[in-house]
């Protein structure tokens, strides 16, 4: 099911981003997370992680306004095929 895998991805990312030390889950109620768009503080700022990602061959994109350089932002599409979501994952585990 299509909306199922969409929502157990975001789960997953909200997972790999709570359980890293140097990333935190922006928007702290989950009424309010999103699961199209996940958005997580970096500690240090985002340049780093960004810079890395794209290396590996992935676009994380940056916060907005005044967290344009402390947050990114994780496009969450159905669309997304497995492979790259779960090399995405594995770059954020091992960041």
């Amino acid at each position: 099911n299509l909306l199922k895998n969409h929502l157990n991805r975001a789960k997953k990312l909200y997972q790999i981003i709570s359980s890293n030390k140097d990333l935190s889950v922006a928007v702290i109620n989950k009424d309010w997370q999103s699961n199209t768009v996940v958005v997580a503080n970096v500690r240090g700022g985002n340049a780093n992680l960004i810079a890395n990602a794209k290396k590996e061959g992935l676009i994380i994109g940056t916060g907005y306004k005044e967290q344009k350089e402390s947050q990114i932002r994780i496009a969450n599409f159905p669309a997304t095929p497995d492979q790259s979501f779960n090399k995405l994952c594995s770059f954020l585990s091992n960041y």
